[in-house]
């Protein structure tokens, strides 16, 4: 699996199963973004978090995926499968502990995809999109 280098803004492309990715590293805030194109543009996105720059404090020695997103057109080709290894794979090599995320309650196939990989529910927050508040559900996987 390919990971990034660890000086400050760097970016490393990584190909892997067609896909091509540029990992961009902030070190300053610990986010890792990963994007994965192939000739039809952008493809998947994968955003990661790690110390202060997660969005709660409630895991230690914790990653957060904060993001993971991939374009309907190229869902169950298993690049969802590559990044959540790529996230797997960072949070080992920066000796984490476990991995976690939120998803939002009425997203039932991302739900069923991380219960797939060993995630269990761990609580709820409430996250608001404009002015309507949502529940995400927390998630973890010890490593």
């Amino acid at each position: 699996m390919a990971q990034c280098e660890t000086n400050e803004n760097t970016q490393l492309a990584i190909t892997t199963k067609g896909f091509s990715a540029v990992c961009s590293v902030r070190l300053i805030l610990a986010i890792y973004h990963f994007i994965f194109d192939d000739d039809h543009g952008a493809v998947g996105y994968l955003k990661l978090n790690t110390a202060d720059a997660q969005s709660e404090n409630t895991f230690k020695d914790a990653l957060e995926i904060e993001r993971i997103y991939i374009r309907h057109a190229f869902q169950n080709q298993g690049l969802g499968e590559i990044l959540y290894n790529l996230a797997k794979t960072k949070a080992t090599l920066l000796g984490k502990k476990q991995v976690w995320l939120g998803v939002w309650e009425y997203n039932q196939t991302a739900i069923t995809f991380y219960q797939h990989y060993g995630f269990e529910f761990a609580g709820s927050r409430t996250v608001h999109l404009g002015d309507a508040p949502q529940i995400d559900l927390l998630m973890v996987k010890h490593l």
